[in-house]
């Protein structure tokens, strides 16, 4: 499935249900989504970028050193957040530079994960069936 947000081709793969809502534009994408959830963003172009912190919290707006899901280094814009439990859950991405500097948060995504099937249906029988007598003039 393709999705255009604001001029940015976003890739998603659905395995289980997803829902995605985004404010804005989106230079932070979410591609995919079971247990384990994909995202890539545009590459920051700073002379002395060090790298990404990527941010996961159930409380829309909340992101702080708790909720810090990942690092990863400047030449990267790929990041998996692995074993996400079933809920509502809220991502936002910044940029670190050489001096320790972080920028202010992305914009926030978030999806909806369910792997959880249904109840199995109860009460499966056979009903014997109706004759109607057809009368015909």
């Amino acid at each position: 499935m393709r999705w255009l947000v604001g001029f940015t081709l976003l890739f998603i793969w659905v395995f289980g249900w997803l829902w995605i809502t985004s404010a804005e534009s989106a230079e932070f994408g979410l591609l995919s989504a079971t247990t384990d959830v994909s995202f890539e963003w545009t590459a920051n172009v700073e002379a002395d970028l060090s790298g990404y912190n990527i941010y996961r919290t159930a409380t829309s707006g909340t992101y702080n050193e708790t909720n810090l899901v990942g690092t990863v280094i400047a030449s990267a814009v790929q990041f998996v957040d692995v074993a996400v439990e079933d809920g509502q859950w809220y991502w936002a991405i910044t940029a670190i530079d050489t001096a320790g500097n972080e920028s202010a948060k992305s914009i926030e995504v978030t999806a909806i994960l369910d792997t959880i099937p249904p109840a199995i249906p109860q009460n499966f029988h056979i009903v014997p069936a109706i004759i109607v007598p057809l009368i015909l003039d």
